[in-house]
């Protein structure tokens, strides 16, 4: 948690970092779940672009928050598709989503920080960080 004058100091060394990194391909394949089927999910290829930027982003973030409990697990990038499912509606979404293809790419141009009040809380948007957009030169 950063609060006052911490809190405006992390936004902008986050904002700093941002301006650094250039928007980058993503690449996703396939859906997967995570716990007993709670949360479906896309899968996001782990590229050495997205790597790098998530590396910079929570170099700079451990300046200012003490590790989570999350902290050592692997960084597993995924798009959610459901969350917190009953073991029935899990059962359900994955029957009809498993054999589906889940392919694509995107250009990410921004990086969004969530804010989660305590475990199991929903996530709000804290913040939009820009990835600006590099010349060619």
């Amino acid at each position: 948690m950063v609060t006052g004058e911490r809190g405006l100091e992390f936004l902008s060394a986050l904002r700093a970092v941002a301006y650094t990194l250039a928007p980058c391909t993503i690449r996703y394949n396939g859906v997967v779940y995570f716990g007993r089927k709670q949360y479906i999910c896309v899968r996001v290829l782990l590229t050495k672009e997205l790597a790098s930027c998530q590396n910079a982003l929570a170099h700079t973030a451990q300046r200012f928050l003490k590790p989570s409990f999350q902290s050592g697990y692997p960084f597993r990038p995924h798009i959610t598709l459901a969350a917190r499912l009953f073991e029935w509606e899990g059962e359900a979404v994955w029957r009809a989503l498993k054999n589906r293809s889940f392919i694509g790419t995107f250009m990410c141009r921004e990086v969004r920080l969530m804010q989660q009040s305590e475990s199991g809380a929903p996530w709000r948007l804290l913040a939009r960080l820009r990835l600006p957009e590099k010349s060619s030169t």
